[in-house]
C-alpha cells in the first residue's frame, strides 16, 4: 500500500512485448476486466516498457481516487479497428476485429452499429479523481488527413471529475488527440460535465508526421469546467488545433485555460469556435496565455450564435452568451498569410471574433504578412463589446483593427509594420 493506497501490477500473463509488433494477441479484453475488478484508491501500474496490443477501448469506469500508471508502456492499435473491407458508409464487412456488442435498449446485446468509426482508445468516464501517468497511445492512423469512416476515434476522450493527465503520449489517431464531452451518467442518467481536469507535460500528436497526430481535431472541447492544458507539446492535427463546438444548448463550458503550450503545424485554425446547430450555451472564460507557436499562426475564428443570428446588441449584455475571451503573451513566429491551413478565416487577420462580451488581446507577437490588395491586421470584431487591444506586435500589418458593430473599444501600445512602429488608433476605438 501507498499512502492508504493499494498498488496493483498488472498480471505478466496479459501479454506484452518491449517493442509494438502486430503479432501481439490483442488484449483488450484482459486489461478492461483486469481495471474494472480493481477497488477505489487503487495505483494500477502496467509493465514497465513494454507494448500491449489494443484493438479496443480500455476503459476507465467509475472509479475514485484511481492512478493508472503507464510505467513508459504503450497501448498500441495496429489498425483502424475493423481491417475488413467498406461497402458503404461507415458500414464494414469481413472485420478482423468484429463490432462489440452494445446493449441498445433490448434485452440482448447487438454489434455496435458504428464500428469502428466510434472506437476510442483510452475512455475516462464516470470517475471522480483519475490519473493517467507516463503513457503512449498508438492510434493506427496510416495515412495523413481527416477520414469521416473514423471521425470519433479519439486517443483520449475524458468525462469524470478531477481528471489529471501527466506525460502522456497519444499520436497517430484518426479521431482528436484529446476530446472532452459531457455525457449521462449510465448509473444516474444525471449529465456528468468534465471538471477539475489538468492535462500537462504531455506529447499530443508533436511525435507524429505532418497530418498524422490526428485526423479531426487536437483538442475538442465540448463540455468543461476548469479545464487547464499546460506544459504540452501538441500538433499535427488534420483540422484545427483547438476547438469548442458545442452541439447542445445544456452543456456546460467555463474557465478554459490554455497555458504555456508549445503548438507546432496543423490544419485549418489554431482555435475554432463555432456554434453546431442550434446549440448555444454560456460560454465563461477561454484564455490563451503564454503559448509558443512554431510553424503556426495564432489564427482565430469565433463565432457566436447570437452574431449568426443577429441578435447581438453591443449595447445591452444580456444580448450575449460568451464572455471573456483573453489571448495575452502567445509567441507565433508564422506569418498568417504563409499558413495555408487557416481555413474559413481568411486572410486579412489573425484573430476574427464575431459576438464575444469581454476580449482582451495583449502582449502577443504575431508576424501578419503581406497580401497584395487587402488590408492586413491583427484583430476583427464584429457584434462585441468590451475590447482591450493593447502592447502587440503585428509585424507587416497595414492596421492593428477592424470593430464592425463593437463598442467600448481601447487600444495602447501596439506596433504594426516594417519595422515595427506605433500603430495608430483604429476607427471606433478609443485609447486605453
Amino acid at each position: 500500500a501507498q499512502n492508504g493506497r493499494t498498488i496493483a501490477i498488472v498480471p505478466k500473463s496479459i501479454a506484452h512485448a518491449p517493442t509494438c509488433v502486430a503479432t501481439l494477441p490483442d488484449v483488450s479484453k484482459q486489461l478492461n476486466d483486469w481495471i474494472a475488478a480493481l477497488p477505489n484508491r487503487t495505483i494500477a501500474v502496467l509493465q514497465p516498457n513494454q507494448c500491449y496490443h489494443t484493438e479496443y477501448q480500455v476503459l476507465i469506469g467509475a472509479k475514485t481516487d484511481f492512478t493508472l500508471e503507464g510505467a513508459h508502456s504503450t497501448l498500441a492499435s495496429f489498425t483502424d479497428g475493423c481491417d475488413g473491407t467498406r461497402v458503404g458508409a461507415q458500414t464494414f464487412v469481413g472485420c478482423k476485429y468484429p463490432a462489440p456488442l452494445v446493449m441498445a435498449g433490448k434485452p440482448y446485446p447487438i454489434p455496435d452499429a458504428e464500428w469502428p468509426q466510434d472506437r476510442q482508445h483510452l475512455v475516462i468516464e464516470g470517475n471522480r479523481g483519475v490519473t493517467v501517468s507516463n503513457l503512449t497511445i498508438l492510434g493506427g492512423k496510416d495515412k495523413p488527413g481527416y477520414n469521416a469512416d473514423y471521425a470519433f476515434q479519439h486517443g483520449l476522450t475524458i468525462n469524470s471529475n478531477g481528471v489529471t493527465i501527466d506525460n502522456v503520449s497519444v499520436q497517430r489517431v484518426w479521431g482528436d488527440l484529446v476530446n472532452l464531452e459531457g455525457k449521462n451518467s449510465r448509473s444516474t442518467g444525471l449529465r456528468v460535465v468534465p471538471t477539475d481536469v489538468t492535462i500537462e507535460n504531455s506529447d499530443l500528436g508533436w511525435s507524429s508526421a505532418p497530418g498524422m497526430g490526428s485526423g479531426r481535431i487536437g483538442l475538442a472541447v465540448d463540455d468543461a469546467a476548469n479545464l487547464h492544458v499546460q506544459n504540452n507539446h501538441i500538433a499535427n492535427s488534420s483540422r484545427s488545433m483547438i476547438d469548442i463546438e458545442p452541439t447542445s444548448s445544456a452543456e456546460i463550458l467555463t474557465n478554459i485555460n490554455f497555458e504555456h503550450n508549445t503548438f507546432g503545424p496543423h490544419g485549418l485554425n489554431f482555435f475554432s469556435d463555432h456554434p453546431y446547430g442550434k446549440g448555444d450555451p454560456v460560454i465563461q472564460g477561454v484564455f490563451f496565455r503564454n503559448n509558443v507557436l512554431h510553424g503556426t499562426d495564432l489564427t482565430v475564428d469565433a463565432l457566436s450564435e447570437c452574431s449568426v443570428q443577429q441578435t447581438c446588441d453591443p449595447r445591452n449584455p444580456a444580448t450575449y452568451r460568451r464572455h471573456d475571451y483573453e489571448f495575452v503573451d502567445n509567441v507565433s513566429d508564422t506569418p498568417v498569410s504563409n499558413n495555408p491551413g487557416h481555413g474559413t478565416n481568411g486572410v486579412g487577420d489573425a484573430i476574427r471574433l464575431a459576438g464575444i462580451d469581454g476580449v482582451v488581446v495583449s502582449g502577443n507577437i504575431q508576424p501578419i504578412g503581406h497580401e497584395r490588395g487587402r488590408q492586413m491586421v491583427l484583430v476583427t470584431t464584429v457584434d462585441s463589446r468590451g475590447i482591450r487591444i493593447e502592447n502587440n506586435d503585428a509585424r507587416d500589418a497595414t492596421g492593428l483593427g477592424i470593430y464592425l458593430n463593437s463598442v467600448a473599444v481601447c487600444e495602447h501600445g501596439d506596433r504594426i509594420g516594417n519595422p515595427l512602429a506605433p500603430a495608430p488608433l483604429s476607427a471606433g476605438a478609443k485609447a486605453c
